[in-house]
């Protein structure tokens, strides 16, 4: 009944926050373990919305090379616990063999790594297929909701960017693959969120998150969020929480929207975060010429 499964969920997020209640002051000393790499400064798609220039970064279109990988390997990774890989761009897929290539050198000097990626869920064969089975720990797949709204935010030529993608989710769920599904709120889609959600809560994805397009480029300003649109995001995504957590607590199956365990086991442990993320503690970005950032995003 409903009140076993609120008595399960609360177990869960108990169990969850014996293991992290505050890690503001563990960060201070801790040394890198998430190495974000940007091997792809190149993109398939122009979307919209695109604060990286469609992959470029402001630059011209590059992809990283083997050598500059291993130099960051080498210089950031530790052999004293388990290391993460975060494949990134552009389109990393546009870079697979360099993916191989990583997988292969990490084996090679001992290292335990973890492998992940953000895709636009468009460039996908049988050997990609094959390393995401055996080597990938996590990947995510962008999609902005329904074909008529993803479809204009995300131009993939005479091609549906979201046909595309949803043909990839399901190779992902033949082979049994966990994946999470990532939508990026604009201007034109905020007011259908709810429905987007809905949505996005078909596709077999184990979480789903938001974000709203407030990272715009130069030439795009008129696509950025106004203070209002900020809010009616702010009020549609509380909505999405509430009928997630409303779901969860009533045993139905349910993606999991990916804020609400962080959201409620602040609320259980009366805790606030000091730092919004990890950036430039944990977590370090290398562009494809490899430059340091605290992450993609700078």
């Amino acid at each position: 009944n409903s009140e076993d499964n609120i008595k399960e969920l609360l177990k869960l997020f108990n169990d969850i926050t014996k293991i992290k209640i505050s890690k503001d002051l563990e960060w201070i000393t801790k040394e890198p373990r998430t190495l974000c790499l940007l091997i792809s400064q190149a993109c398939n798609l122009r979307c919209s919305y695109c604060y990286a220039n469609h992959g470029a970064f402001g630059g011209k279109e590059h992809l990283m090379t083997i050598d500059i990988a291993k130099k960051c390997i080498d210089k950031i990774l530790s052999t004293n616990f388990a290391n993460f890989i975060v494949f990134f761009g552009g389109e990393p897929f546009l870079n697979f063999p360099l993916m191989e290539d990583i997988e292969e050198y990490g084996r090679q000097v001992g290292l335990e790594i973890k492998y992940m990626t953000i895709t636009n869920g468009t460039i996908m064969n049988d050997s990609i297929e094959r390393f995401i089975t055996d080597k990938m720990f996590s990947i995510c797949v962008s999609l902005d909701g329904p074909k008529e709204i993803n479809d204009m935010q995300r131009y993939s030529g005479e091609i549906s960017a979201h046909d595309q993608a949803i043909m990839t989710i399901e190779r992902l769920k033949s082979n049994k693959i966990p994946f999470s599904v990532k939508c990026t709120a604009t201007k034109s889609s905020i007011a259908k969120l709810v429905e987007i959600s809905e949505y996005l809560n078909t596709l077999g994805a184990d979480s789903m998150a938001f974000a709203p397009a407030d990272m715009i480029p130069q030439s795009g300003k008129i696509l950025l969020l106004s203070e209002s649109e900020i809010e009616i995001f702010s009020n549609k995504l509380t909505e999405i929480l509430l009928n997630n957590l409303n779901q969860l607590s009533s045993g139905n199956m349910a993606t999991v929207v990916s804020p609400i365990f962080d959201i409620l086991s602040h609320l259980v442990t009366k805790t606030r975060a000091i730092h919004n993320c990890s950036a430039g503690r944990e977590y370090i970005a290398v562009t494809a010429d490899g430059d340091v950032y605290p992450c993609h995003e700078f």
